[in-house]
């Protein structure tokens, strides 16, 4: 109820992030959740699970997901101010025909992992593009950081004057954005090499620059809040529901659930001090940094008084009085899915076994 009064009293609506997560690696995954949370708050206020079986596919589950929060928020008479999503197709469609007056932004993250991919594909054929690979991300970051309450065609000038500073011209970009603001490359302590006009790996290089799509999602980048917090509390529910285990449907939704309040409980923790008072930072090195590293700052360890509440709430009020309990128990089970193998004839195993050959039997190979 804290969180609902929380929620209620955000100025100007909610500022949302959200995503989905499958239960599996692949595109036959069984379940699809969807996390919805509140971004300034780094509260996740809700999760939808999807059987693949409801919506035809497991393609299908992320938009449902997104589509039965958001119907949850607006029967409670939350107002969403604005969505932070990654570039899913279905959800864009979605939100364009049906929510037309919510703002959504794109998450950076994942608009500028697509550019770099398409760039490293195209630096095995031309490695002088490799040591721009960092550059040209932290490109799109600053495109979107620097451009708050700017019109997307800004935006737009900024990234597209990329494809004359990686080949030494920096001025006379165009109107909207004249000329590139950062100091003299001669005084950088390692200078690039530019990219020769003409050569392959420019051209290429500039095409991709000024794709129609890559500019069309430019314009929708988030100048402040990402998605960031979401993806971390998706590594978080591994800790709870494994992808390597398969779990009932009521089983998965509990752990998504104990998952969430964990993370709730434990987002605002504060970085770590040592004995001299000085914050504490860990060096990792994540597989997709292929040899490099990345700071993070050391957290306090978590706490776990969700679960106290928990116990409180089970032999204070759920034992006395059940009643509740129960209904909130068939209201739930009223809602559990179908299994998968439901819509299948189950057939008489009398039957089946009588029909069985074996393809290695002396009777049959015989024939």
């Amino acid at each position: 109820m804290d969180l609902f009064r929380q929620l209620l009293s955000m100025p100007g609506g909610l500022v949302l992030g959200g995503d989905g997560r499958a239960d599996s690696p692949g595109h036959s995954a069984k379940y699809g959740s969807y996390t919805t949370m509140e971004l300034r708050l780094k509260k996740v206020i809700d999760i939808q699970l999807v059987q693949s079986n409801e919506v035809g596919s497991s393609n299908a589950m992320e938009k449902e997901g997104f589509i039965r929060s958001m119907d949850l928020l607006e029967e409670h008479g939350l107002a969403v101010d604005t969505i932070i999503t990654d570039r899913h197709p279905q959800i864009q469609k979605y939100m364009r025909e049906n929510m037309p007056d919510v703002r959504h932004y794109y998450d950076v993250w994942h608009v500028a992992k697509g550019i770099i991919r398409s760039i490293e594909k195209l630096a095995k054929e031309c490695p002088e593009l490799k040591p721009w690979l960092k550059s040209i991300s932290n490109h799109m970051y600053w495109c979107a950081a620097s451009s708050h309450g700017q019109a997307p065609d800004v935006i737009v000038a900024k990234w597209q004057s990329l494809g004359n500073h990686i080949q030494n011209k920096h001025s006379n970009h165009g109107p909207l954005f004249p000329a590139c603001l950062h100091a003299d490359p001669g005084t950088q302590p390692k200078p690039k090499k530019w990219l020769k006009p003409s050569t392959k790996g420019c051209e290429k290089v500039v095409d991709m620059i000024n794709k129609t799509r890559v500019l069309r999602d430019v314009q929708k980048l988030s100048p402040g809040q990402q998605t960031s917090n979401v993806e971390a509390f998706h590594s978080l529910i591994i800790q709870f529901a494994p992808k390597s285990v398969h779990f009932s449907f009521l089983g998965m939704l509990t752990r998504l659930c104990l998952a969430a309040m964990h993370f709730n409980e434990n987002a605002g923790r504060k970085q770590a001090q040592n004995r001299d008072g000085e914050p504490v930072f860990i060096i990792r090195y994540p597989k997709f940094k292929k040899g490099g590293y990345t700071l993070q700052a050391k957290k306090v360890d978590p706490t776990f008084e969700y679960v106290d509440d928990l116990m409180t709430t089970l032999f204070n009020k759920t034992l006395v009085d059940p009643t509740h309990l129960w209904e909130q128990w068939h209201y739930v089970q009223a809602r559990v899915p179908a299994t998968l193998s439901a819509k299948f004839q189950r057939p008489i195993k009398a039957d089946a076994v009588e029909q069985h050959v074996s393809r290695f039997s002396k009777s049959n190979m015989s024939k």
